[in-house]
């Protein structure tokens, strides 16, 4: 199984670690309360508290504005469950980071479009499910 994530923003992987420590590419998707704009999230391996950091930071451009926002494992425990679709011919997961992102697997037989708040489109060869970004899993519904 080959989870294909998205990168609106085209951030450099390796340039934000440099940057912000320590760090691993999460996924991009849309909080519920962020009028669904797309942040692209990274988990810390060394959080420094003394300084206010959080397990979990999210960068995201606000229009025209560029913004960071960070979340604890709590508060971001069920943020990083997001519905996918799962390819049954190539075996990929898909998800939409937004409500206009319309992603197709590479064998281009599933696709899905709506952002991970509602769905608007699922179709073709894929299974609905739950992908957990953290553990990199997918559960069928």
């Amino acid at each position: 199984m080959k989870i294909v994530d998205n990168n609106p923003y085209h951030y450099n992987h390796l340039k934000m670690a440099k940057t912000f420590g320590e760090c691993s590419f999460l996924g991009t998707f849309c909080l519920p309360s962020n009028d669904n704009l797309p942040i692209t999230w990274y988990v810390a391996w060394n959080p420094d508290r003394s300084k206010g950091h959080k397990d979990f930071f999210g960068l995201g451009i606000d229009f025209v504005s560029p913004f960071i926002v960070g979340r604890d494992y709590e508060e971001f425990e069920l943020l990083m469950i997001i519905p996918a679709i799962k390819c049954q011919l190539c075996q990929e997961v898909i998800y939409s980071s937004y409500r206009h992102d319309m992603r197709y697997c590479s064998c281009g037989s599933s696709y899905v479009d709506g952002g991970n708040i509602a769905y608007q489109r699922v179709g073709g060869q894929g299974k609905l499910g739950k992908l957990n970004l953290l553990l990199r899993t997918f559960k069928a519904y």
